[in-house]
């Protein structure tokens, strides 16, 4: 056979043998990061056959094809796929070669932590994921150099991920970086003996990209082993050893450590020390004590401040939900050893922690996001967003903490987690595994791609120079269309955007603010043509840069556009109970001082199955909070009792479900809800039914819903016809809810029946946990408080703006009659200031009558005004009022007033006036 047969016989062979399974198209250039002007280019690692056909679709940011491309495999192996994009954009090619398309596949495999045994692990499940489109992104122009990016944009990558992350900082548009983290536990395994290579070569890398090491943030935590006051706790707690989570045994070792980084770097001037501490069990960074954390923060403090005084020392970074430890730890006198206030998370606002440091005599801090979850997704939610809805809401969560004086927002992270991609996250959330998430402007496997918000990104910090101010916002087309003015030194802008769930035409206001000198820009770069009709597509958002200033200058229909403009829920509020402000076990779980116990009944009925009988239950329940968590006891009498709970649906048998909402807001995903039963093997069960999306917080004893509660105690006793439950559910297990922060607890309970033939029916306590989830519909509980008035008749005394009325108790049962002069404001009478419980519920009691419009008021500590009565016109015969009081949490004084505003010549008399605590 001569060797031109042999040459053709093999080439036939390769075609029939080949697949495209196994091939690895690559852009030419590092992340698929193209620039206008330059052709996109993409290579094959594997050589085709040359007979192949090859087949590229394009397709942009709408999934609407660009262009489509063929030829052959000869052609694909000498020249690659060029293609020049008609304009900046984001883009995906999808390649076929003889029809076939060519998916890559990365395997992801998921270990459970045995709640018990916190070093074994069980593998629940693996599967293959595959990719087929290749994610490209064509920049308008090349990303400024670091140093003339806006101070404001800064970023926070990985530190085990900074050979990439570094990079592609640099080719986004950052100003400065905060590595996460400079892990003591990792640098130094053993006493003295520090490993420098990796910070080394961070340093150097960053330095090569245009981050001197003036711009880089050290993030430093973790406690070694060797160091640790807890060096038996050698278990991963979701990401951190808990031995690395407790404080050093010496303080010493902690400050040598920070002194010898000090001496090897001494260009560094910012150190974040530690990471997201928080009360004992709501974070898995720091498990120790508040004092401990002050303690160390202090140590730290001191320490650089001795090398380098001028030198910024950060606060380990924090989130909003972390107000309760940031009021211990500034109680504890930590407000002294750091200059600058880091948040953590997304939407942060500063308000809360500035009025926590005026409280204990602080100025405000300056504030810096050192951890922002610009886009941060978990695999908790049911449904995520589009790539183009991340990207408008980072832009505008970033523009309101700039407006809110959030100086610096360092973006976490640049690229997402090994192997956790956004398709991934429905696998998590179907196997329970939710210690993950997605957060990167680049995806990482199959190879580095970048994502739409990537592109966003660079686009927004092109367009901001300087300082950034947020100016005014302006709403049109019923609040649909929204613009907000921008400035900076590259000079003014507006940012549009469409809330819509359809394309409209621009609102005639918005059309006026396009001038002849501006240039409108999608969010991802390309300029718009100039006359063209602006239409709003939903989702994505538009600059308009050097708009019209005297068209808007005309503009009157200002408003607030950052948040979602949600109208609060109006809550229910007709059935209140008390709590106890302490244990209602011992550790036997048995009821303390159960002559003391106040007792809510359970009666309501509401019938499940009319062709089932209800059941002859009734019940009762008591509850308790301290810091510890929450108590509850639940006694039931109920005849026939069936136990079949161990399917996880307790609802369908006998059993108990209660729920709180954690926020106190009435919305449905901040309801935290719990169910508890005996199941047919007579052992009690107590399960998260459902709870809120955490976001980026990673509390430590903690469990995910769908699951048997890990941190609580349950008992439950069956007998004569009576179940009485006892449950202690621990403080982490409520989280985000805090007593401190909501002390009037919206709680619903319910207790099912079932004797035999499905659940029949239930009683509860408040509603909106059976037939419909709804929080609104919850009861109060409000602290239980001892008896007595806390203002009466004879302590009212009289109130005004002015003195023009007449002010005189008209018998000796004491009763004032308010005469309203000629022109007054305001002429009434008042309780004078009494203490009161915040959280607490009171009521208001008394009679009045007369022709004036009566209104009732409180004001007092903290608060400027509680309407309790709405101008209510008065008649000649004596009407009874009750009106509930409640007390908000930082209030500890009030005094309530009753008036006529502006009501000339009216009369009214008041008696039988009471506050007093309220009762069942």
């Amino acid at each position: 056979m001569s060797d031109v047969m042999r040459t053709a016989l093999f080439g036939c062979l390769l075609a029939a043998a080949f697949s495209a399974a196994g091939i690895e198209i690559r852009g030419a250039n590092f992340a698929n990061w193209f620039v206008a002007g330059e052709p996109v280019l993409f290579r094959a690692k594997k050589t085709l056959p040359e007979s192949a056909k090859v087949a590229v679709a394009v397709f942009d940011s709408a999934g609407k094809e660009a262009a489509r491309q063929e030829f052959s495999g000869a052609v694909f192996n000498r020249e690659g796929w060029r293609w020049n994009a008609p304009r900046p954009g984001f883009y995906e090619a999808e390649f076929k070669v003889d029809g076939e398309t060519v998916s890559e596949h990365y395997p992801v495999g998921i270990r459970r932590q045995d709640p018990v045994d916190k070093r074994k692990y069980t593998f629940v499940g693996k599967r293959d994921f595959a990719v087929s489109r290749h994610a490209f992104a064509v920049a308008p122009a090349k990303t400024a150099d670091p140093a003339d990016i806006s101070p404001h944009f800064g970023a926070s990558p990985h530190f085990s991920m900074y050979k990439n992350a570094i990079p592609l900082a640099r080719l986004i548009g950052f100003h400065s970086i905060r590595i996460h983290a400079l892990r003591w536990d990792s640098m130094e395994k053993e006493p003295g003996k520090i490993n420098w290579s990796g910070v080394d070569d961070f340093l150097r890398l960053a330095r090569e990209n245009g981050f001197p090491d003036e711009r880089i943030t050290f993030n430093i935590y973790g406690t070694p082993r060797w160091a640790s006051s807890r060096p038996e706790a050698d278990w991963i707690n979701i990401f951190v050893p808990e031995y690395a989570a407790v404080t050093p045994k010496n303080l010493d070792d902690w400050r040598n450590f920070i002194r010898q980084v000090m001496r090897r770097y001494p260009k560094i001037g910012r150190y974040e020390l530690w990471n997201e501490p928080h009360l004992i069990g709501f974070t898995c960074f720091w498990v120790d004590s508040t004092r401990n954390f002050v303690d160390l923060l202090k140590a730290g403090y001191e320490t650089v401040k001795a090398e380098k005084p001028e030198a910024t020392v950060w606060l380990g970074g924090i989130g909003m939900r972390y107000l309760p430890f940031y009021d211990e730890f500034l109680k504890l006198g930590g407000g002294r050893y750091y200059d600058v206030l880091p948040l953590h998370g997304s939407w942060v606002r500063p308000e809360p922690f500035h009025e926590l440091e005026k409280k204990y005599g602080l100025e405000p801090k300056p504030v810096v996001s050192s951890e922002w979850h610009a886009m941060l997704l978990k695999p908790y939610a049911q449904d995520f967003p589009s790539e183009q809805l991340l990207a408008r809401n980072m832009v505008l969560d970033f523009l309101n903490q700039i407006r809110a004086g959030v100086t610096e927002v360092d973006f976490f992270c640049i690229l997402n987690l090994y192997r956790t991609e956004k398709e991934t996250l429905q696998f998590h959330r179907e196997n329970r595994s939710y210690d993950t998430h997605v957060s990167g402007l680049f995806r990482q496997v199959p190879y580095i791609q970048p994502r739409y918000p990537a592109l966003a990104w660079q686009v927004f910090t092109a367009q901001v120079k300087g300082k950034l101010k947020v100016g005014s916002g302006y709403l049109f087309d019923n609040n649909t269309q929204r613009a907000l003015m921008l400035e900076s030194d590259s000079g003014p802008m507006l940012m549009v955007w469409n809330t819509g769930g359809k394309a409209a035409p621009a609102a005639p206001e918005l059309r006026s603010a396009v001038g002849p000198d501006s240039r409108i820009l999608t969010a991802e770069g390309a300029e718009l043509e100039r006359g063209a009709p602006l239409t709003l597509e939903p989702e994505v958002y538009y600059f308009v840069r050097d708009p019209d200033p005297a068209a808007v200058a005309a503009w009157r229909n200002t408003g607030e556009v950052l948040y979602a403009q949600n109208a609060k829920l109006t809550l229910q509020n007709k059935l209140n109970g008390v709590y106890r402000r302490g244990a209602l076990f011992d550790a036997d779980m048995n009821p303390v001082f159960p002559q003391k116990i106040a007792w809510q009944p359970v009666a309501e009925r509401v019938v499940n199955n009319p062709a089932l009988a209800p059941g002859e239950t009734k019940g009762r329940f008591a509850a308790g909070f301290t810091s510890a968590g929450l108590e509850l006891l639940v006694e039931v009498e109920d005849p026939v009792h069936v136990m079949k709970a161990d399917n996880g649906k307790v609802w369908e048998f006998d059993s108990l479900q209660f729920a709180l909402d954690t926020k106190g807001e009435g919305f449905d995903v901040d309801r935290i809800e719990f169910a508890a039963a005996l199941g047919e093997d007579g052992k009690p069960v107590l399960w998260k039914v459902y709870a809120p999306n955490l976001a980026g917080d990673l509390p430590a004893r903690y469990t995910p819903a769908g699951e048997r509660v890990r941190n609580g105690r349950c008992r439950i006793e069956r007998k004569d016809g009576r179940t009485v439950y006892r449950i202690a559910v621990d403080a982490s297990e409520l989280y985000p809810f805090s007593l401190e922060q909501q002390p009037r607890v919206r709680f619903s309970l319910l207790v099912n029946n079932n004797d035999g033939k499905g659940r029949a029916a239930w009683i509860e306590w408040g509603s909106g946990i059976g037939g419909v989830k709804d929080p609104c519909r919850y009861g109060n509980l409000t602290p239980a408080l001892p008896p007595g008035p806390l203002a009466s008749q004879q302590q009212l005394k009289n109130k005004g703006w002015n003195k023009e009325y007449e002010l005189e108790f008209r018998n000796e049962n004491g009763i004032p009659s308010v005469k309203v002069g000629s022109s007054p404001l305001c002429a009434g009478v008042s309780s004078g200031w009494f203490g009161v419980v915040p959280g607490a519920v009171y009521r208001v009691r008394f009679e009045a009558r007369g022709d004036a419009r009566l209104q009732v008021l409180a004001s007092g500590s903290a608060v400027k005004r509680l309407d309790l009565l709405p101008p209510t016109p008065l008649g000649a015969g004596w009407e009874a009022f009750d009106l509930p009081l409640y007390v908000p949490k930082e209030c500890r004084g009030l005094s309530v007033t009753c008036f006529a505003w502006r009501q000339p010549g009216r009369t009214f008399e008041i008696r039988n006036f009471t506050v007093e605590p309220f009762r069942q």
